[in-house]
This record gives structure tokens, sequence and C-alpha cells, in this order.
């Protein structure tokens, strides 16, 4: 059985009768206007695979109980106003869930290293809830995932430990998206471990944090890029004619850094290229006439 109530102006609460329906596979109830808290109730429907609350006023915490919805397989609650802390266990509970959306609530504390248990997760949301601290999760351990937004919290890193879970992500061979701005993950990285991404999808994206080093050759490998950006960086050095291997590439944008030398005419084989940033960079010499035959 299937319950489809979104888009409509519903209020109150989320009557708790829904939850003697065990049959009950599908919940949706986004952009509606119920408030109240979430029934510990809904753990008792067994059968439930799809539960989404999304853009309601739903407050208080996340039940309990929700770790008794196994079966479970997307999870929203984005753009509500749930409070207190991650349940630490809440990755222990959900073997087969492929998206959780916790994003825009009032939600806080670390977060919990039981995540790396999520095996099945392909999408993760965690933007802006408050989030502090280190983080400590091995997100290496999961192979599906192709996307995860950590942007907008109060996490930091401050050395190389602290990034070992950046670097963890070598793992994760689906991986399109990695979302940290707004964090304070802005201390020095070296750019050379950006190598182990294996970002077969569509953005290499270094701005607006303080990663330092050398764009590695290798960085060419990952031909299937679309979008390459490292802007207001301190990453150095010259880009080689490497980067001429990027065939699917559509945007180049490295403007503010310390670049130097040439701009390499390999730029002219980048047949998708539609925009190119490099301002404020020190690169010297005549530009390629090859640039010119970008259609």
């Amino acid at each position: 059985m299937r319950k489809c109530l979104r888009f409509n102006n519903l209020t109150g609460i989320i009557p708790p009768e829904l939850c003697n329906v065990t049959s009950l596979k599908e919940l949706r109830l986004t952009y509606n206007q119920l408030g109240g808290s979430i029934s510990a109730g809904i753990g008792k429907l067994p059968e439930l695979r799809t539960l989404l609350l999304a853009v309601n006023m739903i407050s208080s915490g996340i039940p309990e109980s929700f770790f008794n919805l196994s079966l479970l397989e997307l999870l929203s609650l984005i753009g509500n106003r749930l409070d207190g802390k991650l349940p630490p266990a809440i990755g222990n509970a959900f073997p087969n869930l492929h998206f959780l959306d916790l994003a825009t609530n009032m939600l806080e504390g670390f977060a919990p290293a039981s995540l790396c248990n999520l095996s099945s997760i392909q999408e993760m949301d965690l933007k802006k809830i408050s989030l502090e601290g280190k983080i400590r999760v091995p997100f290496g351990m999961l192979p599906g995932l192709i996307r995860m937004d950590l942007e907008l919290n109060n996490l930091e890193a401050k050395d190389n430990a602290d990034w070992q879970f950046f670097n963890a992500l070598r793992n994760c061979s689906h991986l399109q998206m990695l979302g940290l701005t707004g964090t304070s993950c802005r201390e020095s990285c070296q750019v050379t471990s950006v190598t182990f991404l294996p970002l077969f999808g569509t953005y290499l994206w270094g701005g607006d944090y303080n990663l330092s080093g050398v764009l590695p050759p290798s960085t060419g490998n990952f031909r299937n890029l679309n979008w390459v950006a490292f802007g207001h960086t301190s990453v150095v050095g010259t880009i080689g004619e490497w980067i001429g291997r990027l065939e699917n590439l559509q945007g180049l944008f490295v403007a503010m850094n310390n670049f130097v030398g040439t701009i390499p005419s390999s730029v002219g084989y980048l047949t998708k290229l539609v925009a190119i940033n490099m301002y404020d960079n020190s690169f010297s010499g005549l530009i390629s006439s090859t640039i010119g035959d970008l259609p």
C-alpha cells in the first residue's frame, strides 16, 4: 500500500492512525505544513520502504523507533525543524537505504561513525545541520556512494590526519559529487591527495579551500571529468599538456592561484570546452593558436 499526499496544504500532525496500516510501503507527505513530532509508532510499519517527510514543520528529534525500519530504502526529512543529536547508531539499522537526506534541520553534534555501515547508500545529504568537529567517518567503506553533501556545517580539518576521510574516498569508485563548501575544512591539504579520488563523474573541485601543492599530471587520467575548478587556493606550478587528455572537459577554472609557465597548447584539444577562467595567476608566454580552434 502507498500513501502520497505531497504538495498540499495539510496542517496539524501526522495522524498516528497511519501507524496501524502495517502493510504500508510508501509514505510521501512532502511539501505540506505538517508539524509536531514524528510518532514513535512509525517504527511499527515493517514493510515501509519509502518515507518522505521533506519540507514541513516537523520538530523534535529522530525517534529511536526508526531503527525498526530495516527495509527502508529512501528517507528524506530535509527542510524541517528536527533538533537534537544524530543517533549514534543511525547507520546500523538500514542495510537497504539508498538515499538519506537530513539537510537543513537543527540537528547537531558529531557525524556518527556508524554512517559507514550504510552499505547500500548512494546519496547522502547532511548539509546545514550544525554538525561539528572532525570527520571521523570512514566513508571509503561505502563503495556505492555517488553523492555526499556536508556543506554549511561546523566540520573542521586542520592537518593531514584530519583529511584521512577525504583520502579514503579513493575507494568510492562511483563518487561524482562531494560538497564541503562553508565548512571549516580550510587548512593545508596537499593537492596530491586529490589524485586518489576516483572521479569518473563530474567535478574535481578545490575552490575556497586552502589547498596547496602542485596539480599532479595524474589528474589527466580522469578522462570523464566535466569540470576542473581550483579557484582561490594556493596551488602552484604549471599546468602540463596532460590537460588535453580530459576529453570531456567543459569548464576549466583555475583563477587566483600561483600557476606559472605557458598555457598548454593541448587545451585546444578540449573540443567540449565552453568556459575557461585563468585570471590572476602568473602565466607567461604566448597564447597558443590552438585555442582559436575550440568550437
